[in-house]
């Protein structure tokens, strides 16, 4: 199972261990599945209507979901117990198929509560035809003899339990917008290429009808103003302003219009489907892909105005390489639009990897970054949806550029305030430097964070994204707390200008090492919530005194010279390792990897052992081994904090 997966089954089960009331609890565990996992399949929130049904008299009938996307209608039975040991009996497992043998099927309303009643007429009047899944909601055994009993009859019977309630609600986590559109593209000559490529996948070779052709500017404004930035959902990033853009855009109105085609690299498209055709072929060829019949009068207009024959009709169609010329393009003046004709190529795949490579091969203006290609990765995607769905919510960016209305999970929710926007990357490394790597974290976190690298996949695997969003948070959490101080006038001791990492290390060993199971669960949602700011400004005061005292008793020079910048990015001259006595190697073995645990100071920072999330970095080791020195001798440090978090 994978560990994202089995979180959020904790997760689920979680929230109803509460309640004591079985049937309350059962109705909880219906409502919380609705709002949390079923309304976000793809598209999120459309066409799916969920009632509760839950009341005496029900039938057998707890809910259903009205799925009209799918032509689909699904019948729920909760049982949710506060012991997973329990096995349901036959009664209970035949509450489904008696309300469908007893009632739906044959539209015996009589003795039902009003809404089971109203539910069978509607069914009858418009849902007969539709398919019909029974499921059982239950963290109980399902016996299977009697789900045998619902195959014989015909009925489609499925058991979620807590695992498959986790896996699924990883899945509408996990998955990204799809592409919903389609355009007619009015083509300024009948020359195109067609060919079939061969793309490689591990499971044998894609095979992918490519067209290329020219397309007008025209064209290209008209779409992006139909659709805006949901043309861009496969691409690495969003729009982004700078030179480039603007060298176009002079480009473009200048007198080089009529030679953008020559001077540009043009437009590179994915689509579910795409043809070619003539005016006689296009009133059949556009319906068939979609288009509506005003569409199919607009690019008619258009191309006997223009004295054009031939059109390109697109479904469900992306950008995958020319996002920054497109918004520029919007923008050029309507005078100049005419002239303007550009290269295309258009690739006919849904697959996410497929645009992913093209983006990353076609790209020559702005510069593709390394987190620019795992910018549509599952673990961001993820990451993005859940913090999304947090309450109030956190705008986690997977893409530069990136809008806040383009995250699936955002729907009609406003943008959260900047303290509480984060960027993948800067997330990726306030955690590196909570589990013990704050020097490394600061120094070289390109290095250490390349996408895909050794550390980077352990954190891809990490299974609590609630502690990845609460690091990144308590990054903005203190430069927002900085910026406060400055403002209101507040004098604090110098490091606290670099030591962003570091704080988040200390509280990062003070999280796992002093704090027990309840109280990091408290403080991990204290953090996450609308009071989190408050919270760390707060217990950054207690870590303060704590650098402050290592400062003063063990690295003097430090303060002498105001290198605490030096110092945090791990500076051996400041650290003075080989004459350190404070703390001996053997000490701090226990933070470390077997591999270091070696007899000196220079034999650890020689060691090419890598980096990883399970142990600490040398120099962050001595200081978590002088934070158990001074809280032994003055435990108010530790104490001060947990009684915050107590509050």
């Amino acid at each position: 199972m994978d560990p994202r997966a089995a979180f959020l089954s904790d997760k689920f089960a979680e929230q109803l261990r509460a309640i004591a009331d079985e049937t309350d609890r059962s109705h909880a565990a219906l409502k919380h599945y609705f709002e949390q996992i079923l309304r976000w399949r793809p598209p999120p929130g459309i066409n799916i209507e969920f009632s509760s049904t839950d009341a005496k008299d029900d039938g057998g009938l707890d809910g259903y979901v009205v799925d009209s996307e799918r032509r689909k209608v699904t019948l729920f039975q909760v049982k949710w117990f506060s012991s997973l040991t329990n096995r349901l009996g036959e009664d209970e497992s035949k509450e489904l198929l008696e309300f469908c043998q007893d009632h739906l099927l044959p539209d015996d309303k009589g003795r039902l509560n009003e809404a089971v009643a109203q539910f069978i007429a509607r069914w009858h009047a418009y849902h007969s035809k539709w398919s019909l899944e029974l499921v059982y909601l239950t963290n109980a055994e399902f016996p299977p003899k009697m789900a045998t009993l619902y195959r014989d009859a015909g009925l489609a019977l499925r058991i979620l339990d807590l695992q498959a309630v986790g896996e699924e609600w990883h899945r509408s986590l996990a998955q990204q917008e799809e592409p919903s559109n389609n355009y007619i593209f009015v083509l300024p000559s009948h020359d195109a290429i067609k060919l079939e490529a061969k793309f490689p996948l591990d499971s044998g070779d894609l095979k992918i009808d490519v067209v290329q052709c020219a397309i007008r500017g025209l064209d290209l404004k008209s779409a992006y103003n139909r659709y805006q930035d949901r043309l861009f959902l496969r691409n690495l990033r969003e729009f982004l302003k700078g030179k480039i853009n603007r060298e176009i855009k002079e480009s473009a109105e200048g007198g080089e219009a009529e030679a953008f085609y020559v001077l540009h690299n043009g437009i590179s498209m994915i689509a579910e489907d795409f043809d070619i055709c003539s005016r006689d072929e296009l009133a059949d060829v556009a319906a068939k892909l979609g288009s509506s019949l005003a569409d199919i009068d607009r690019a008619s207009k258009e191309a006997s105005d223009a004295h054009y024959d031939r059109f390109l009709c697109l479904k469900n169609f992306q950008i995958v390489n020319g996002a920054q010329s497109t918004v520029t393009i919007s923008k050029v003046a309507d005078d100049t639009l005419p002239k303007l004709i550009l290269p295309c190529k258009v690739s006919k795949t849904a697959l996410p990897i497929v645009a992913s490579r093209i983006a990353v091969c076609n790209n020559t203006q702005n510069q593709i970054k390394a987190w620019d290609l795992v910018s549509n990765a599952e673990e961001h995607v993820f990451l993005q949806n859940w913090a999304a769905s947090l309450s109030p919510p956190v705008f986690y960016q997977r893409k530069r550029g990136e809008k806040w209305g383009a995250v699936v999970m955002a729907l009609d929710k406003p943008r959260p305030e900047k303290e509480r926007t984060l960027l993948n990357e800067k997330v990726y490394q306030a955690f590196v430097a909570f589990v013990g790597h704050p020097g490394p974290a600061y120094t070289r976190p390109g290095t250490l964070l390349v996408p895909n690298g050794a550390v980077y996949n352990q954190i891809k695997s990490y299974d609590n994204p609630d502690i990845l969003i609460m690091t990144g948070l308590l990054s903005t959490y203190e430069k927002s707390a900085r910026g406060r101080d400055e403002e209101e006038g507040r004098r604090r001791p110098d490091f606290e200008r670099f030591w962003q990492l570091w704080s988040i290390a200390a509280f990062g060993h003070v999280f796992r090492h002093h704090l027990n199971k309840t109280e990091r669960h408290k403080v991990t949602s204290s953090l996450l919530g609308p009071e989190g700011h408050d919270l760390w400004r707060s217990i950054r005061t207690h870590l303060s005194a704590f650098y402050n005292s290592v400062f003063k008793e063990y690295f003097p020079r430090a303060n002498e010279t105001v290198g605490h910048q030096d110092f945090f990015k791990n500076d051996e001259t400041l650290w003075a390792l080989d004459s350190f006595t404070a703390v001996k190697p053997r000490e701090i073995w226990t933070f470390l990897p077997t591999e270091m645990h070696l007899d000196s100071y220079r034999e650890m920072k020689e060691s090419k052992y890598a980096p990883n999330i399970h142990h600490y970095d040398v120099n962050f080791a001595i200081i978590a081994r002088l934070f158990e020195k001074v809280t032994k001798e003055n435990p108010d440090i530790v104490d001060r904090i947990r009684n915050k978090i107590g509050e």
